[in-house]
């Protein structure tokens, strides 16, 4: 078995990463700095995300707004230590057009998926949620299907694979929820469960419903007990032709 790799973070923050911690910074201060009253009137009901509002007033862009609002220091304190070590990692690999487009297609995907999630739960129907952590899971989740030999220390003491710590966070998220009595929905498991599931769908491929069918065929016939399916016979159009580049894209 390959001894599993300690990443070497390297502390500089890369080009979109950088301008996506300034963006959620700068955000967060200018609402600080137009006070209560303005986040009352503006911010909480029409940037942040309640499924309520999204659905019965039509507010569709509450999706995308909520990922860029944190309610207080901590909150982005944390979000954004997060993205400054997951994120730059990913952008070398993938490169910055397909790391900004992972980044706000998971929050937006995740926040889509907490407004399914409150119309079947009503107790998160009214529930405004805000904050980056659902674009922060999806990294998770990508570390631990990209990088899943890698080893990392976890609350900076705990050497672990990258392919558990998406487990672990959600598993913790879990405890949090379920140890809140009387205030669950402070902790947006929803989102996070939403942005983790995005990040395994973008990664994977499975959102695309011929890909996901055709595993999903792939898994009947193996728990049936049979062996690898044939290749196709089918003929086609495709041939190959010498000079072509190769793609290395990750997003499918």
């Amino acid at each position: 078995m390959p001894t599993p790799r300690q990443l070497q973070f390297d502390l500089r923050p890369s080009y979109v990463v950088l301008r996506l911690l300034i963006i959620n910074a700068a955000i967060f201060a200018l609402v600080a700095l137009l006070g209560e009253r303005t986040e009352r009137l503006v911010v909480r009901p029409y940037l942040m995300l309640t499924p309520g509002q999204t659905l019965g007033d039509l507010f569709v862009w509450q999706p995308f707004t909520y990922m860029w609002l944190h309610e207080g220091f901590s909150h982005l304190f944390f979000n954004m230590l997060a993205l400054f070590f997951l994120g730059p990692p990913l952008e070398r690999r993938w490169g910055r057009r397909t790391f900004l487009k992972f980044y706000l297609l998971t929050g937006i995907m995740a926040g889509v998926f907490s407004v399914l999630v409150g119309v079947v739960v009503g107790s998160f129907y009214w529930v405004p949620i805000l904050g980056a952590s659902g674009a922060i899971l999806a990294l998770v989740a990508a570390w631990s299907m990209v990088l899943p030999n890698t080893q990392i220390l976890l609350f900076f003491v705990l050497p672990v694979r990258t392919r558990y710590v998406v487990w672990i966070a959600l598993g913790i998220d879990l405890v949090f929820f379920f140890s809140s009595a009387g205030d669950a929905t402070r902790v947006a498991v929803q989102t996070h469960i939403g942005g983790a599931l995005a990040g395994w769908l973008l990664i994977t491929g499975n959102w695309r419903p011929r890909v996901a069918w055709f595993r999903l065929n792939q898994l009947i016939h193996k728990w049936r007990g049979g062996g690898p399916r044939p290749p196709s016979k089918r003929k086609t159009n495709l041939r190959v032709i010498k000079g072509g580049r190769d793609d290395d894209r990750t997003l499918h």
